[in-house]
């Protein structure tokens, strides 16, 4: 009868440690989940009626991690609404054009700028749109003074990756030519080190392959005010931006802490049950 019932107890304390180990498993997802979910800080489809861009409020603004609550974009009069849910970008050949939303990023960050540009087809290497982060709110510039990181992607089906100014990171992507196709670009700026980094990916959206890739780490961290999309020298009249979105997840190593906190107190808690002989 003695063994019964210590073979009880023993399989009573294997139940009760595997209830506490799928509890551990069950908090440690939802921790891993928590880490992953990003929050939208800006998000516009530019679905307006035809227009100026100046002066209009961003479609969704969170408000938090050094944006803005209801953001107004500060634009050149260059940029317009298409009335079909795109933005229009036709440039200038005497100066650099800027659409901006107010942003001050935040130590312990990853900030994920997303856009889709379409240059327009053409012959031209210097003629381009471009987006990215800014030390600057201006809406026109005779320089890329300030612009740091950010990408442009050329009418020739060509772009390039800047860390700061023309100070350029990773290699010339997509193939010189006639032809640009529309692209989806994803550029990222890491602020969770001492020394913040940058990262961009590239996706022709026409055949869904990735024309380029490449990061950079800081030496000197930069300044930055805004977030932007921009142009250079005469666009084609259809020369369009969409789908444009700035979204921040935590530092991951703080959502990690939180998870291994978590499961300490659930395995204590677990262990004193134990000892007391409540089963629970």
């Amino acid at each position: 009868m003695k063994t019964q019932i210590r073979t009880l107890n023993h399989r009573s304390r294997v139940l009760r440690m595997s209830g506490a180990l799928c509890s551990i498993i069950f908090m440690w997802a939802l921790c891993s989940n928590l880490a992953s979910a990003a929050t939208v800080i800006y998000s516009d489809n530019f679905t307006h009626a035809a227009g100026a861009l100046n002066g209009n409020t961003v479609q969704t603004s969170s408000g938090t991690d050094g944006g803005t609550l209801n953001a107004t974009w500060t634009a050149n009069t260059n940029f317009t609404y298409s009335g079909a849910g795109l933005l229009n970008s036709v440039g200038s050949a005497s100066a650099y054009y800027y659409a901006n939303l107010a942003l001050t990023p935040v130590t312990g960050k990853v900030y994920t700028l997303t856009v889709d540009m379409d240059p327009a087809n053409g012959a031209s290497g210097s003629i381009f749109l471009a987006a990215g982060f800014a030390s600057s709110n201006a809406t026109s510039n005779t320089s890329f003074s300030g612009r740091n990181p950010w990408v442009a992607y050329a009418t020739n089906g060509t772009g390039k990756a800047y860390s700061s100014g023309t100070t350029q990171y990773g290699t010339t992507f997509g193939t010189a030519g006639s032809v640009s196709n529309p692209i989806r670009l994803t550029l990222t700026l890491n602020t969770t080190t001492a020394l913040w980094s940058t990262s961009y990916s590239v996706l022709d959206l026409t055949t869904s392959t990735i024309l380029g890739t490449g990061s950079n780490t800081y030496t000197t961290n930069p300044t930055i005010t805004s977030v932007y999309v921009g142009n250079v020298g005469i666009q084609p009249t259809n020369s369009t931006f969409d789908n444009f979105q700035l979204s921040v997840v935590p530092e991951p190593s703080a959502f990690a802490l939180f998870g291994i906190g978590l499961l300490v107190l659930s395995w204590q808690a677990r262990a004193r049950r134990m000892r007391s002989g409540w089963v629970g």
